[in-house]
């Protein structure tokens, strides 16, 4: 994501970006970011999607599996829980629809990130301890595991360790809820034995905690040991927009730099119901548009990326049903019958616009910083990424948003909610240093309306090259900036 510029000393790619007319400096919001250019293909690789695939109302899986590859989706998060692989004690065994979907991804070029969670009924307990009898040590449910990483192995990479433990068996075994509880100190345990016997059973695993929200997650890092190679989160922004979730995550890196503790982040589940239900425990009235989720989508993808998460896997790819008062059938991005929301048809525009783009080596990589000032209305914030296509081929994605704390009411349809009246489509102008970058051949698409790209007219104006014809929205636009070979770059 941009940041802040604080180096003036490292200018080199220097913008003005104007919405409209550019206002004085009295009515406008001026600010300067700094930004280093990532390459496409890390973006490209970091949109996941979360799956059911052993369900039957998402038979036949394969069809799923060839829509998200299809819509550019490289990785899919999937549980393999404990009680369907040993319904007998003792007794293992993938059900045919588990290892079907296995194979079918593999087949397909899309990696799993196995969850490894909840308890088993076999057990008592469910095999994990409880508050009046608890455990130290898992060794039911470590068997289940060794059985699940020695068979995947080689096919399966990413281990998830629990889905949300404050919400799954452990809070209902050992109390607690997502403000702590008892369920933090045996759930860490579990984790830490698990994480170090994964990394046994296949050194090049990579190991995750359970997902949770970033808030809850601090709880867990004084009990996690140094075992996992990331911490996966679950930065759910409801009622808020996706920008909003950047204050619970920088909290909890300060946490994790003050602790010296060693992981990265993944976000493993994100994302907005379009249904009308009532949703605990924030007692949310669900009032989000289908075109609202695809903007949402689109922004979280980049802000999450620039904000130094790995993968993001959207919750969820298929609805669960059809029902507008059941917030779980409306999570996600294809409907129960199998048709495209909106959501879906802008990813599937975006990552077939950009996956024609030329991908580049690390080494052709533009070396130099990326430097931009924005001039734009004091009410809005534009937000913006950079992404490197080539050697001297640029993607600039930006989209503009009000940065106000009340996004939805908690009791009914809120008809002054800006966002839903933020179909700006606002003229964007451009002024870029004519004497260090040249003169680009620029095009914009939008993922909203379709993956055509459209040209731009870029003319010198003295020291400058000025870009118009662009288009600014409350979601990204993706501009590109092909720009001639230069001796300095």
């Amino acid at each position: 994501m941009i940041k802040p510029h604080r180096n003036r000393a490292l200018v080199s790619f220097f913008f003005i970006i104007a919405i409209g007319t550019i206002p004085s400096r009295s009515l406008a919001n001026v600010r300067e970011f700094f930004a280093p250019t990532k390459p496409l293909t890390a973006f490209l690789n970091s949109i996941g999607m979360c799956t059911h695939l052993e369900r039957s109302n998402w038979q036949p899986y394969r069809k799923w599996l060839r829509m998200m590859k299809a819509a550019g989706v490289h990785t899919i998060r999937n549980d393999i829980a404990w009680s369907a692989v040993e319904k007998k004690r003792g007794v293992f065994r993938f059900p045919p629809r588990i290892a079907g979907w296995i194979h079918a991804a593999e087949g397909m070029g899309i990696q799993p990130i196995v969850v490894l969670d909840y308890g088993n009924p076999i057990y008592p307990n469910q095999g994990i301890g409880s508050a009046a009898s608890p455990k130290t040590t898992f060794p039911e449910y470590l068997r289940y595991v060794r059985f699940v990483v020695t068979h995947l192995k080689g096919i399966v990479h990413w281990y998830e360790i629990w889905n949300e433990p404050n919400g799954f068996t452990f809070n209902t075994q050992y109390g607690g809820d997502w403000r702590g509880g008892g369920w933090v100190k045996p759930y860490c345990r579990l984790a830490n034995e698990t994480a170090a016997l994964i990394h046994q059973l296949d050194p090049k695993a990579q190991v995750l905690t359970g997902g949770m929200e970033a808030v809850i997650a601090q709880q867990c890092l004084p009990y996690w040991k140094n075992r996992y190679d990331y911490i996966a989160i679950h930065p759910y922004c409801m009622p808020f927009l996706p920008e909003y979730e950047d204050g619970p995550i920088s909290a909890l890196r300060q946490e994790m730099k003050r602790t010296h503790f060693q992981a990265g982040l993944l976000a493993t589940e994100q994302g907005w119901c379009t249904g009308q239900g009532v949703i605990p425990p924030w007692g949310y009235h669900g009032e989000i548009t289908p075109r609202d989720q695809a903007k949402f989508l689109l922004r979280t993808l980049f802000y999450n990326f620039f904000d130094g998460l790995r993968l993001t896997c959207w919750y969820d790819f298929l609805c669960n049903g059809s029902d507008p008062n059941n917030w779980e059938d409306n999570f996600g991005i294809v409907n129960a019958n199998g048709t495209p929301r909106p959501a879906y048809t802008a990813l599937l525009n975006l990552t077939r616009a950009l996956g024609k783009q030329q991908n580049i080596p690390a080494a052709n990589r533009f070396s130099k910083p990326l430097n931009v000032t924005g001039i734009l209305p004091s009410q809005n914030q534009l937000e913006g990424v950079f992404l490197q296509a080539a050697p001297h081929r640029f993607l600039l994605c930006l989209w503009e948003y009000t940065p106000t704390p009340d996004r939805f009411t908690t009791t009914g349809p809120d008809t002054s909610r800006p966002f839903r009246h933020n179909d700006w489509d606002r003229t964007l102008t451009l002024q870029l240093p004519l004497i260090q970058l040249g003169v680009p051949t620029v095009k914009q698409m939008d993922p909203m309306a379709g993956p055509q790209w459209h040209p731009a007219k870029a003319t010198p104006n003295g020291m400058y090259v000025q870009v118009s014809g662009l288009r600014v929205n409350d979601h990204p636009t993706v501009i590109e900036l092909d720009f001639p070979p230069h001796p300095y770059h």
